[in-house]
C-alpha cells in the first residue's frame, strides 16, 4: 500500500465538481457536514459521521448543504470495499486525524503507521457491512423502483432503508438475486435509455443526458464509451 496524499480541509465550496483520482480516496464527514455525493453515476446522501469510498478512476462529485470539516486521504493498493457511502462511522474519526498527523510530521516509520490505520478503517467498514437489520422487504420492489426512477437521482442508502438492510448487505443481496449490482443496474438502465434516444430522436446529447439521469453530457459520454466501446455521437452517426 502506498499513500498518495492525506489532507484535512473545510469545504469552502458548496459544490465539488465531478472529478477522478489516480488513487483510492476515503472521505470522512465530520460534525456539521450534510449533502449528497454522486459516485460512478449513483447518488448517495451523506451526513456527519459518514464515510465515502471513491475507488481510483471513478468519477465522483459532492454537493454540500451543511458546513463542517472533511477529512480525506488517498492511497494506492487493494480496495476491499465497494464504492459508496457508509453511515455512522464515528469510531474512525480519530484514525483519520492520526493519518493526517503521521503524514504531515513524517517521523520515522510514519508510512507503516499510516498503512496500519488505513487497514483498520477498512476493517471497520467491513464490520459495519456485516450488520444485517431484521424485517427485510422484497428486493423486487427496489428493482421496480429503479426501473421507474433511474432517470432521476437514486440514493442506495434510501433503497437499503426501504428494504430493511444495511447499505452494503443490500448491494450484496441485490447482486446475488439479479446477477448485477444495484449501481451497475442503475447505470445500465440510463445507458440503454440514452442509446434508444440517440437512435430514435434528434435530441442533443446534453438533453439526452439529462433525460437519462446523467449529471451532464460529459459523464454520459464517458460511461457510454466505456460500456459500448463507441462515443454517443459516433453511435448516432453509425445508426444514421
Amino acid at each position: 500500500m502506498k499513500i498518495e496524499f492525506s489532507v484535512r480541509s473545510e469545504r469552502d465550496k458548496k459544490i465539488v465538481s465531478p472529478h477522478t483520482h489516480t488513487c483510492h480516496e476515503i472521505v470522512f464527514y465530520s460534525q456539521g457536514c450534510m449533502g449528497t455525493t454522486e459516485i460512478d453515476g449513483v447518488d448517495f446522501d451523506f451526513s456527519a459521521g459518514c464515510i465515502a469510498v471513491n475507488p481510483a478512476g471513478v468519477l465522483h462529485s459532492e454537493n454540500h448543504s451543511g458546513r463542517g470539516k472533511v477529512f480525506f486521504f488517498g492511497y494506492m493498493g487493494d480496495l476491499d470495499v465497494e464504492a459508496g457511502v457508509y453511515p455512522d462511522m464515528w469510531n474512525v474519526q480519530q484514525l483519520f486525524k492520526d493519518i493526517l498527523h503521521e503524514t504531515r510530521n513524517q517521523e520515522y516509520g510514519y508510512l507503516d503507521i499510516a498503512e496500519c490505520k488505513i487497514k483498520e478503517i477498512i476493517t471497520y467498514i467491513k464490520r459495519k457491512n456485516a450488520v444485517v437489520p431484521h424485517g427485510a422487504k422484497d428486493l423486487i420492489f427496489c428493482k421496480k423502483y429503479i426501473d421507474e426512477n433511474y432517470m432521476h437521482g437514486i440514493s442506495l442508502s434510501a433503497l437499503a432503508r426501504i428494504s430493511g438492510y444495511s447499505t452494503d448487505y443490500f448491494r450484496h443481496l441485490f447482486t446475488d438475486k439479479f446477477n448485477i449490482s444495484p449501481q451497475q443496474y442503475i447505470v445500465e438502465k440510463r445507458l440503454f435509455h440514452a442509446r434508444m434516444l440517440l437512435a430514435e430522436t434528434n435530441l442533443k446529447c446534453t438533453d439526452i443526458a439529462g433525460m437519462s439521469g446523467f449529471s451532464d453530457s460529459g459523464q454520459m459520454t464517458k460511461m457510454f464509451s466505456a460500456h459500448f466501446g463507441i462515443t454517443p455521437l459516433k453511435y448516432r452517426k453509425n445508426i444514421n
